[in-house]
């Protein structure tokens, strides 16, 4: 398989193992604290929070935007890290296919780059099975 030109710098996936790719969700490098899966649950637990604010007063106003901040911090941080496990490549989805914060709510950051790295694993965990791949087949 060869790597596509529009690969973003350091995404190259290297082969995995079966046991590494079904193990539990991996940590973010960004945001230590928190797995892939737990910022994806706490960007959904954010995005609900400012919502229920909204149109209570200035004061929850403002701590609905910094809710959205923080939100989109972490979408940021999931979006832009390569997933080493399954559950990892499902938090990457999931905020990709989020109406609020993902790809139907608009073209947001990172989408290209989460793109690629989503690909990348998909490719390398299905090149490990022995399932070819076509490098050929369009994204869009």
């Amino acid at each position: 398989m060869t790597t596509p030109t529009n690969t973003p710098l350091g995404v190259n996936t290297p082969a995995l193992s079966a046991a590494s790719i079904l193990a539990g969700s991996t940590r973010l490098p960004s945001v230590e604290s928190m797995t892939f899966a737990d910022a994806d649950a706490e960007v959904v637990a954010l995005l609900a929070a400012a919502n229920s604010k909204w149109g209570k007063g200035e004061g929850t106003e403002s701590e609905a935007e910094f809710d959205i901040v923080v939100a989109c911090e972490l979408r940021d941080a999931i979006l832009s890290t390569p997933p080493q496990t399954l559950a990892d490549a499902l938090a990457m989805l999931n905020r990709l296919a989020c109406e609020e914060s993902g790809v139907p709510g608009g073209m947001i950051p990172r989408q290209e780059t989460a793109i690629v790295l989503l690909r990348n694993f998909v490719a390398a965990l299905l090149s490990s099975t022995e399932i070819p791949v076509d490098p050929l087949v369009s994204l869009g």
